[in-house]
């Protein structure tokens, strides 16, 4: 079931893009802020006072919330797509909705291949091909946060 849930790591940025709805539960991580480190007879044992202490909560999002809220709140479609053309690949593609351009996806007589490379045949096309549905569906989450982020500094920069 933990393979349903978005990392920390996204999950975190995810929170700091606005991503604020309902979840299952949350993450929760402590950090010492120049805590002590101390050596004793049972090895090394860290002491902070709770001011040194800083807990980070994100949302335990599932990729189903993740991939809705990215339709909803920015109108970017995300899916991992099968190819199975001499041996099965995953890819995944990124649209806007109400726009046909591809943000990453390929061209679909264009033989496999194992590194990112331009086609020029009216859609920019990016390809990288995936071993599995989950690192599509990952790297399709990490291209679609890393968009989202670019807007927003963008619009900061304005």
């Amino acid at each position: 079931m933990e393979k349903d849930f978005v990392p920390y790591e996204l999950a975190l940025r995810l929170k700091e893009l606005g991503f604020d709805e309902l979840c299952f539960g949350e993450y929760t991580k402590t950090e010492y802020i120049n805590p002590s480190i101390i050596l004793n007879d049972d090895g090394y044992e860290i002491k902070a006072d709770n001011s040194d202490i800083k807990t980070i909560k994100a949302p335990a999002l599932t990729f189903s919330q993740a991939f809705r809220w990215f339709r909803d709140k920015h109108g970017l479609h995300g899916e991992p797509i099968w190819d199975n053309v001499e041996k099965t690949y995953w890819f995944f593609s990124i649209t806007e909705i109400g726009n046909v351009d591809f943000v990453e996806g390929r061209h679909r007589y264009e033989t496999p291949l194992t590194e990112d490379q331009d086609f020029n045949d009216g859609y920019p096309v990016v390809l990288k091909w995936r071993q599995s549905f989950e690192e599509a569906e990952l790297a399709c989450l990490e291209k679609l946060i890393e968009i989202v982020e670019q807007k927003q500094n963008k619009n900061e920069e304005i």
